[in-house]
C-alpha cells in the first residue's frame, strides 16, 4: 500500500539522516573533541539524501509513465544552489537548519540543496529501468541510454563551468571550491554515476557468476556506496576535471 510505503521510506531516511549525524560525532571524537562542538551539524551526503528520501517520494508521486514531477525536482535544486548561495540564510536560521538550504562551505560539507535532487533522479529513472528490465533488448536500449544521458550530463557540468567565467558567475561560486562549484560538480558526478551504471549493465553477465557474490554483497552496503564515492570523484576521476 502506498501509504505503507512512504512510511517505511521516511523511516528509512530518518536513520540515514541521524547515521550522518553520528558519524560526525564519531569524527569529532576521534579528533580528541577539540575544535567547535557544531562541525557535528555540518550537512554531509547521508544527510542530503536522507532528508531526500523522506520528502521526495511524496512530492513526485507519479501520475504517468514519465514521473515529470521528479524530473522537475532534478532541474530545479541545482538552479536554487546557485540562488541560495548569495542569500544570508544563515543569519536568519539556526546553524544546522541554515546547512541544509545554504551551499556555503562553512556550514555544509554537501548541501541538501541540490545534491538532493540525485533522489529525485533516481525516482525518474528507476522505474524506467524496473519496466525495461523485464526484455533483453529493452534493457540493452536503457544502458545504452544512460550512457548517453551520461556523455549530456558530463557537457552540461563543463558548460556550467563555462558560464561562470564567460559571465562573471564565478564571483557567487566559485568552480575552485568544490562545494561552492556544487553545480557544474553536481552534474559532473551524476554523469560518473551514469556512465558506471551503463558500464555495470555491460557486464551483466559477469555478474550473474558465483564468484561475485561478495562483491555483489558488499555493492549493496551504504558505507562501501560512501567510501567508492570518495575514492572515484575525488581520489581517481577528481583530478581529471
Amino acid at each position: 500500500p502506498k501509504a505503507a510505503l512512504l512510511k517505511s521510506l521516511v523511516l528509512r531516511g530518518a536513520k540515514i539522516v541521524a547515521l550522518g549525524y553520528a558519524l560526525h560525532v564519531v569524527f569529532w571524537s576521534l579528533n580528541g573533541f577539540s575544535g567547535p562542538w557544531e562541525r557535528i551539524l555540518k550537512v554531509d551526503i547521508l544527510h542530503a539524501i536522507g532528508l531526500s528520501i523522506m520528502i521526495f517520494p511524496a512530492l513526485a508521486r507519479p501520475r504517468s509513465k514519465l514521473n515529470w514531477k521528479a524530473l522537475t525536482i532534478f532541474v530545479a535544486l541545482p538552479l536554487l544552489g546557485h540562488v541560495f548561495y548569495s542569500l544570508p540564510i544563515e543569519k536568519s536560521l539556526p546553524q544546522g537548519l541554515a546547512a541544509y538550504l545554504t551551499t556555503k562551505s562553512n556550514l555544509a560539507l554537501f548541501p541538501f540543496v541540490p545534491y538532493g535532487a540525485w533522489v529525485a533522479l533516481g525516482l525518474f529513472v528507476g522505474p524506467i529501468w524496473i519496466k525495461m528490465r523485464k526484455d533483453a533488448k529493452q534493457e540493452k536500449l536503457f544502458f545504452v541510454g544512460l550512457a548517453v544521458s551520461a556523455v549530456a550530463m558530463y557537457a552540461m557540468g563543463k558548460g556550467v563551468r563555462w558560464l561562470y567565467y564567460s559571465f562573471n558567475f564565478h564571483s557567487a561560486a566559485a568552480v575552485e571550491n568544490q562545494t561552492k562549484g556544487l553545480i557544474h560538480l553536481f552534474f559532473i558526478k551524476g554523469a560518473i554515476v551514469f556512465a558506471l551504471f551503463a558500464a555495470l549493465g555491460a557486464l551483466k553477465a559477469l555478474f550473474r557468476g558465483k564468484g561475485f557474490k561478495p562483491i555483489i554483497l558488499l555493492g549493496k552496503t551504504s558505507l562501501f556506496a560512501y567510501c567508492a564515492h570518495l575514492l572515484l570523484v575525488y581520489g581517481i576521476v577528481g583530478p581529471l576535471f
